[in-house]
């Protein structure tokens, strides 16, 4: 979901570039961004992790 045109949605309404410009902003940071799922169904958990000058 953090690659380049990722989308759930339509075309005609998401470029699916959100994910993939964050991670990339992040990575230059030296930060990470990531998800974890325990299965279908069980929601997903989003990781923001930022490097502490």
């Amino acid at each position: 979901m953090f690659s380049k045109g990722f989308s759930t949605k339509s075309s005609d309404t998401s470029s699916g570039l959100g994910l993939h410009w964050c991670t990339n902003v992040l990575q230059a940071m030296d930060g990470k961004l990531w998800a974890e799922s325990e299965g279908p169904d069980l929601g997903t958990t989003c990781h923001l992790e930022l490097p502490f000058p």
